[in-house]
């Protein structure tokens, strides 16, 4: 059954990448850091969470607003159980 979940989540996270990519205007750093927290969990990086990871980076380039340390904590905290190969 966990191969199941694993699948239909990442399906999910790949159709709200999708959805992420296609919104209209910029996003606030709040919304972005609480995206990025959504993650927390997730430990392999599958393409869906590379491309929702490479969607909210262009985000946050474009972002115009300030970020606080809330907001980067939350962004740091969801980044924190990815594996990432060196």
């Amino acid at each position: 059954m966990r191969g199941e979940d694993d699948v239909v989540v990442m399906e999910c996270i790949g159709l709200l990448c999708d959805l992420i990519e296609d919104s209209a205007g910029m996003m606030s750093p709040r919304q972005i850091s609480y995206a990025l927290y959504g993650l927390q969990g997730t430990q392999t990086l599958t393409e869906e969470v590379r491309a929702t990871l490479r969607v909210l980076t262009d985000k946050m380039r474009q972002s115009q607003g300030k970020w606080s340390a809330t907001d980067i904590g939350f962004s740091i905290a969801g980044l924190s159980g990815l594996q990432v190969r060196s």
